[in-house]
């Protein structure tokens, strides 16, 4: 059975998704100019990036759908053990390079493929100054490396450690889309639940309503965990010993009441019901306000 992975918490999938905007913020404008002004030459024409998914997948997984076919960079925090891995998709890659998708990664082409990586890592560890300090080096690699060898940048990675991941839609004028993820082990930034948590406060109190909708939208492709609670009764341990089967267990909703649906953090109102053909058990939304 494929390992699963937790589902992201609402303050967390916030907190990731304004890092992961201040970086596509960033990542659509030119690079810095040099001391003597200059822009350096990055090969590529200009970009636009967006998130287009947050979620949090088992290493295996994430490793089997987006890693196969990818050029990787592998970014070893150089303060604390761990690190982040950036995979760029090889489509992706042969997008962005003006290819046809046939063509072999010659040297230069490798450097342009490096240049894009060394300038995301840099910014996502900018993104992250004032949560944790993310300071490191980055190697890339054109073929997914093996866990052994990524063992040595994050001791104890396994087929089954929870990574966070966040991705991003890159866009070109005339050229085809290209992905970009971003993976981070959960482990790493548990500790860091409590800064999370502001992040995703100063999100909800500093947002512009109309940008946070338009930017929400491109998030299509993002799972929502739905929840729906039937009710709830409580026992004594006599009781509870006592269970046969057949008992019934008499709940705290009434029948004509809605069902309370957890969505992605937000409660919405749901009565119980069938799909059209009998065979799945459903649900019809009747309120969608928040619960206060």
């Amino acid at each position: 059975m494929e390992p699963q992975a937790p589902a992201l918490q609402p303050a967390l999938f916030r907190a990731l998704y304004h890092l992961g905007m201040q970086m596509a913020d960033v990542l659509r404008m030119p690079p810095e100019p040099d001391e003597y002004g200059q822009l350096p030459e990055t090969g590529l024409p200009q970009l636009e990036w967006t998130v287009s998914g947050l979620e949090m997948l088992p290493y295996a997984t994430m490793a089997e759908r987006h890693g196969q076919e990818a050029f990787w960079g592998v970014y070893q925090f150089t303060e604390q053990a761990g690190g982040v891995l950036f995979l760029l998709s090889m489509a992706g890659v042969q997008a962005l390079l003006g290819g046809d998708g046939n063509e072999d990664l010659d040297d230069e082409a490798i450097g342009i493929v490096d240049n894009l990586l060394t300038r995301v890592a840099d910014l996502h560890s900018q993104a992250w100054a004032e949560i944790a300090a993310f300071e490191g080096q980055l190697g890339t690699f054109p073929e997914a490396p093996t866990l052994e060898e990524l063992q040595e940048v994050v001791p104890g990675l396994a087929p089954a450690t929870p990574m966070v991941c966040t991705s991003f839609r890159i866009r070109t004028s005339g050229r085809a889309t290209a992905r970009l993820v971003v993976a981070l082990p959960q482990p790493l930034i548990s500790p860091l639940d409590e800064a999370m948590e502001a992040v995703a406060e100063l999100t909800w109190q500093t947002r512009d309503d109309s940008a946070a909708s338009g930017r929400l939208a491109q998030l299509g492709d993002t799972p929502v965990r739905v929840l729906v609670t039937l009710g709830s009764t409580t026992l004594t341990l006599a009781e509870l010993q006592n269970l046969e089967r057949d008992d019934l267990l008499v709940l705290d909703q009434l029948v004509v009441a809605p069902l309370s649906a957890d969505v992605g953090g937000a409660t919405i109102r749901v009565s119980p019901g069938t799909t059209p053909d009998g065979l799945r058990r459903a649900v019809q939304v009747v309120r969608l306000e928040r619960d206060d």
